[in-house]
């Protein structure tokens, strides 16, 4: 980061469940190996935070000041919280294994959900991160 102006929508209080992406590959391939035909898997790092603690942790891990942080005005009807049940995953036996405190300087956020097709290949995985438009639960087609 070069010092350039970091956005932060409104007072940064939006709840976000956040994942270190190997772990989100690894509950892809968890998923192809373990899944159910057509099931849906909701992948959660069952990490929630706040887009202003993230801010926080990521400038203070990059040395960088709160200065850089620039409010901008909130999307109507912006979502407070994504909410992410992981549960059916976590039943098949998969959990995160990178802790917050390690993986936060390459974490993916938001909604991560795998698919898979008829003969065990992944039919869709969509990830609908905080900068989308994309609320809620992803649905695969």
């Amino acid at each position: 980061m070069d010092d350039q102006p970091l956005p932060l929508y409104g007072d940064g209080q939006q709840r976000r469940d956040w994942l270190h992406v190997d772990d989100h590959a690894d509950a892809v391939a968890f998923v192809l190996d373990h899944g159910e035909m057509g099931g849906v898997y909701n992948i959660s790092g069952q990490e929630e935070r706040t887009n202003r603690e993230v801010a926080e942790r990521l400038l203070r891990e990059l040395d960088k000041p709160w200065s850089l942080v620039r409010a901008v005005p909130d999307r109507p009807a912006h979502d407070r919280r994504y909410a992410l049940d992981g549960s059916r995953l976590h039943a098949l036996g998969w959990f995160p294994r990178v802790p917050s405190t390690r993986g936060s300087k390459t974490p993916c956020s938001g909604t991560a959900t795998t698919k898979l097709d008829g003969v065990g290949s992944v039919m869709a995985i969509g990830i609908a991160t905080t900068s989308s438009n994309t609320a809620g639960d992803w649905r695969a087609p």
